[in-house]
């Protein structure tokens, strides 16, 4: 699968459904590090848990409000672009209709 999805940015280039740019596995860009701060963040927006005990963010470093801060804002750049995305395939689809 990692073959087919050129992870290692060697094979043809891929194209995805939801981004025409990309040339390679988006996950496999992602490094460690930001992969442990998504998850650290999804544990806490899933279940109020934080690494090191309690739930209070302001009780920990500043790179946990920044980390989580951008998780936010990355996540809910990719819900607009989802709900552009899926306004202009209804359009395109009430379009397609009309013409029928």
């Amino acid at each position: 699968m990692r073959e087919s999805r050129n992870c290692s940015g060697d094979g043809p280039r891929v194209y995805l459904e939801y981004d025409q740019e990309v040339e390679r596995c988006p996950w496999s860009m992602v490094t460690e590090e930001v992969k442990l701060w998504i998850t650290i963040w999804q544990q806490f927006t899933a279940m109020g848990v934080l690494p090191f005990g309690g739930s209070d963010l302001m009780e920990y470093p500043a790179q946990y409000l920044e980390a989580f801060s951008l998780c936010e804002q990355v996540k809910n750049e990719a819900l607009e672009a989802a709900q552009k995305a899926h306004q202009k395939d209804q359009e395109r689809q009430r379009v397609q209709n009309r013409r029928r």
